[in-house]
């Protein structure tokens, strides 16, 4: 760093005018206090509405990777910082309030609420038990020096619609299903199923907020299937009052999930939608299927998936598709008896 430029840090530091300019400069879009900081080395995507707040320390290693979705929000004092060759993503509509610290490799779905304090830490632990005699700080040096790390399963991911009460901590390898509610103070150290309710430490399920089994068949316009358009579909209440009777169907991105039971062995499932796009496919297991303007059903050879969870990926042939853009309307989904 040559002499000008350790000046212009220093000032930028000390003049809020100055990291306000540098701000706009750098990040145009982004809503960020001038007294938040963003040390990136590696790659920061946001999208519309995304909001910084006061006290907020971001960094992003080489190779690291934070994105934040549409209408999200960071509170004052929030530590984020995604580990190299890994990424932090913080979807549409989810909010992390004040004093929370994220470390490692985190997804925090859609409508997901964090309150204050809450820690996450999807990163590599210590090794204590190679030589118990030894240091810790000791054992770590030799398991890097002799190859000895391990790739533990690190990542976290929040489903949507879930809150995790004040002062919660989850720990790495950890996936908190969709819609549950974690209770002040817990330490989520295991998967939670989804609509649960978990408190303590460890964190244990003691409740659910609804009875979470997929029907055979969904249906848009029936209000108790909400949760079974499980990921990637806009849910929210207003959508259902502005679009919902409109257009007859819930609208979807270019990654979404649907949860139907089924018994066969032999599984195929229908569901029946339109493009909001020209020229996208929709791909889910063996089969793919180019989309019409018009609603139609369509049918998936799901034999070699797993049941509940349908994972649909849509495909444009002729543009990149945005993350936050709605890509197709889904109306119905049934397993085929």
């Amino acid at each position: 760093m040559s002499f000008w430029q350790k000046i212009l840090k220093t000032l930028r530091r000390e003049s809020p005018m100055l990291r306000r300019m540098y701000h706009r400069k750098q990040y145009p879009g982004l809503s960020i206090s001038e007294w938040a900081e963003i040390k990136n080395e590696g790659v920061f995507d946001y999208a519309a509405g995304a909001d910084i707040q006061s006290g907020v320390l971001i960094e992003i290693p080489h190779n690291g990777h934070l994105r934040m979705g549409a209408n999200t929000f960071i509170a004052r004092n929030t530590l984020v910082s995604p580990s190299s060759e890994h990424s932090i993503e913080i979807q549409e509509q989810a909010t992390v309030q004040e004093r929370g610290i994220l470390l490692g490799n985190i997804t925090i779905g859609r409508y997901s609420l964090l309150a204050p304090g809450v820690f996450i830490q999807a990163t590599q632990g210590h090794h204590f038990s190679i030589f118990p005699h030894w240091l810790i700080r000791d054992q770590d040096n030799y398991a890097v020096q002799n190859n000895l790390m391990v790739k533990e399963k690190t990542r976290v991911v929040i489903e949507e619609d879930c809150w995790i009460g004040v002062s919660s901590v989850i720990m790495g390898g950890v996936t908190i299903g969709k819609g549950s509610v974690i209770g002040a103070n817990s330490v989520v150290t295991k998967d939670i199923p989804p609509y649960s309710i978990a408190v303590g430490s460890p964190a244990k399920v003691i409740k659910h907020r609804l009875d979470f089994v997929p029907p055979p068949v969904i249906d848009a316009a029936r209000e108790t299937d909400l949760p079974y358009f499980y990921q990637g579909c806009k849910v929210e209440q207003h959508q259902q009052e502005t679009y919902g009777t409109e257009t007859e169907g819930i609208l979807a991105y270019k990654s979404f999930v649907l949860a139907l039971q089924t018994a066969s062995p032999q599984r195929k499932i229908w569901v029946k939608m339109r493009s909001l796009k020209e020229h996208i496919s929709v791909r889910c297991g063996n089969t793919t299927h180019s989309l019409m303007n018009e609603i139609q059903p369509y049918c998936f050879d799901v034999a070699q998936i797993p049941t509940p969870f349908f994972s649909f990926e849509v495909i444009s042939h002729t543009s990149t598709l945005a993350i936050e853009d709605p890509c197709v309307q889904i109306q119905q989904a049934w397993v085929e008896s």
